[in-house]
This record gives C-alpha cells, sequence and structure tokens, in this order.
C-alpha cells in the first residue's frame, strides 16, 4: 500500500498534480491541510476528478464526507486520544490514526491501519526521529502499519523486510521538481519487492 500524503500548505497546481498521482496508480491519498479554512478544503475536493474522490482520506471536516462520497478518515494522536473516531467506526469506513512508537500501536484497536513515523529522519522536519527507526512490524498484529517519515525509493526493500504492510510519502513527493515522476519511481521500487 502506497499513500502520499498532501503538503500542509498549499502547493501550485496541487490538484493537477494530485490528479495525475491517481492517473498513474496512487491507491489513497490523504488531505491534510491543519491551517486552511474549511472552503479551501472543499474547493480542492471539487477539484479532485469524481472518480478519484473514494480514494482520499479526510483529516478533517470529516462531515464533508457527504458531499463527496468519503469513506476514508484519519485521526491524530489527540484527537484519537479524545474518542472522536467513534462516531465514524460504521461499516464502510476506513479508519487510520498517527503513531509515534511501538506502544501506542498497541492501543489502535478500532483502526484499519496507523502510520508509525518517523521511521528515518524525516525530509520536510529534519532532525526528527525516534524509536520507529528500530521498529520490525509483527505478522501477529491486526492493523496495517505504514512506514512514515523521509522516505524515499532507496529505502523501499528495507521497510519490507522490516515487515511494514505500506509506505507514506510526503517529503519526497512534493519537494520534487517531479512529483508524479517521484511518485512512479517509489511505486515501481516498493512492488518491485513485493514477497
Amino acid at each position: 500500500m502506497i499513500i502520499v500524503l498532501s503538503h500542509p500548505e498549499e502547493i501550485e497546481n496541487e490538484s493537477s498534480i494530485i490528479n495525475q498521482l491517481f492517473e498513474a496508480g496512487l491507491p489513497i491519498f490523504h488531505l491534510r491541510k491543519p491551517n486552511t479554512t474549511e472552503q479551501e478544503v472543499k474547493t480542492m475536493l471539487e477539484q479532485i476528478k469524481p472518480e478519484y474522490r473514494e480514494r482520499v482520506v479526510l483529516n478533517q471536516f470529516y462531515h464533508l464526507s457527504e458531499e463527496f462520497g468519503i469513506h476514508r478518515f484519519h485521526f491524530s494522536t489527540d484527537r484519537r486520544n479524545k474518542g472522536e473516531h467513534t462516531n465514524w467506526k460504521k461499516e464502510g469506513n476506513v479508519l487510520s490514526t498517527s503513531t509515534h512508537s511501538e506502544a501506542e500501536l498497541n492501543n489502535i484497536e478500532a483502526f484499519d491501519y496507523a502510520f508509525l513515523s518517523p521511521v528515518f529522519e524525516s525530509i520536510t522536519k529534519p532532525g526528527y526521529k525516534n524509536e520507529a527507526l528500530q521498529f520490525t512490524a509483527s505478522p501477529l498484529r491486526k492493523q496495517k502499519i505504514i512506514a512514515l517519515g523521509g522516505i524515499n525509493a532507496d529505502h523501499c526493500a528495507e521497510l519490507k523486510e522490516r515487515g511494514f504492510d505500506g509506505i507514506g510519502i510526503l517529503g519526497a513527493i512534493w519537494q520534487s521538481e517531479h512529483p508524479v515522476e517521484s511518485y512512479k519511481k517509489i511505486a515501481n521500487e516498493w512492488n518491485t519487492h513485493d514477497q
């Protein structure tokens, strides 16, 4: 599973790039814009082609899901700890959350998958690293574990060996001069190492 996360800030031609990523085979896109208004998120969703909207995950303004046919929702550690996800755990909905340690992963039963970050030094937050660097996924775990943080094409083989179910990429896409080509390179490398 490969997930691209939106850049937290506005990016030029962002909606067009998102559509191109979907056209290139991107399975899931996390729309996370912590500093934007509801109208700005709504405008971005309007610019994503209708056939791709079911692959979008909302990180905020969950009520927009009805208008856009979205059934995927992400909950930050804060929102998870407040129990906000319980209202959204319904048949057909897919829930994800963020974690930063192995201990946190043991308390996410209600979620379909969880990001564990950072597994490498973050591209967008230099100097940000922690114990996730040493994590190896257990085959007994029910939820899918998605590696996040500093990931590029060179890391795919190692992350597969460590048992991660997928990768989340942000900096390697949005800091690239050619985001779609960067995605294709990473996706090719990830899929090459499928077991």
